[in-house]
């Protein structure tokens, strides 16, 4: 079926706004870096997008790690998390994390997830810099292949 040219720029004027309203930002948006991609200081680094006040913000680490399933030892590992604001005000702790929480496996790999923080709200809106600092062997005790960071957008506030 076929639209007068005038019937066809209704229905596109139309479903224009529609498409725009439909248009929104990811609800999360994740980070992996590899153990090879660190920095000198031996830090994970990345940039999390914290710049709208509507949401509350949830961070969440995962580790992965590859090792048959006789080489996998329990850990508890203290981890130095640093934060930097936009402005470049820094903040700093300490956090442990176990392997306690895994949620994926299979025979030759292993993926822990560490809820982090929940419900956040930054002191600055905008782009943050977060970096972890894993104690210097953890890599080669733990067979880990890298660090991801998930930033989860929860709903408005």
């Amino acid at each position: 079926m076929r639209f007068p040219i005038k019937t066809g720029r209704l229905i596109a004027m139309a479903l224009l706004p529609l498409l725009v309203l439909s248009c929104d930002r990811p609800e999360s948006d994740e980070s992996y870096l590899k153990a090879s991609h660190r920095d000198d200081q031996g830090k994970y680094c990345f940039t999390l997008k914290m710049d709208d006040p509507q949401y509350l913000y949830d961070v969440d680490v995962y580790i992965s790690s590859s090792a048959d399933r006789r080489h996998y030892l329990p850990f508890s590992e203290d981890v130095l998390v640093e934060w930097t604001a936009p402005s470049g005000a820094k903040f700093e702790e300490t956090v442990s994390f176990s392997s306690e929480t895994e949620v994926q496996k299979t025979f030759f790999s292993k993926v822990y997830l560490y809820h982090y923080r929940a419900e956040l709200v930054p002191v600055e809106y905008g782009d943050w810099a977060l970096s972890l600092k894993f104690p210097s062997d953890f890599e080669e005790n733990n067979h880990a292949n890298g660090i991801g960071i998930r930033l989860i957008r929860n709903g408005s506030r």
